[in-house]
């Protein structure tokens, strides 16, 4: 189940509740810590099983989304009513777009106009807003994070600081070349 806080059906979002399967059993648990190996990383199959269960919990809640939205591909919705499928407001919706988690099509009218990938997209961010309880703003900056190279080696030196994530290996490249510097110095 989707851990959140409260006001909930059964640790599900109001959304994730009135889907169809909603509340059913799954197989997700979430990463379970289990054994632990020096250092304090998973084994490998661990890993790669906490990442398939992860893989499998993503696959269902996009199911469920599908089967709630039913458009076809052409079809688009305006933003009242995207927004009454997706259980949230308007100006929810359009929070998430300008912070750059959804980005709707425009009518001819300059009307926002949500199709599938739109709605999936909104939908997945209340998602994993609510099982992870951040903000959409904290949401839309882990997402800057994997796109700007910038700002993820920022953030990285940042946990290395704080020793929250352990400093990274020295590129191979480099290292490469700073052996073939040493050797060039060493010629007579």
């Amino acid at each position: 189940m989707i851990a959140s806080q409260g006001g909930t059906q059964g640790g599900l979002t109001p959304a994730a509740a009135r889907l169809p399967g909603a509340g059913e059993p799954r197989g997700h648990g979430g990463i379970v810590p289990g054994p632990r190996v020096p250092g304090g990383t998973l084994p490998v199959r661990a890993f790669l099983a906490a990442q398939a269960r992860e893989a499998q919990f993503v696959r269902e809640v996009l199911d469920r989304l599908r089967a709630r939205v039913r458009l076809r591909p052409e079809q688009r919705l305006p933003i009242a009513k995207a927004a009454d499928v997706l259980d949230t407001t308007p100006r929810m919706l359009r929070y998430r777009e300008s912070l750059g988690l959804v980005t709707p099509a425009r009518s001819p009218g300059g009307h926002r106009e949500y199709g599938e990938r739109e709605l999936l997209a909104a939908a997945y961010a209340d998602e994993l807003e609510r099982r992870y309880q951040i903000s959409p703003s904290d949401l839309a900056f882990a997402v800057r994070v994997l796109a700007e190279p910038a700002v993820a080696a920022d953030v990285r030196r940042l946990g290395e600081l704080t020793r929250r994530i352990s400093p990274a290996p020295p590129v191979a490249a480099l290292d490469f070349e700073a052996q073939k510097a040493r050797r060039l110095l060493d010629l007579p």
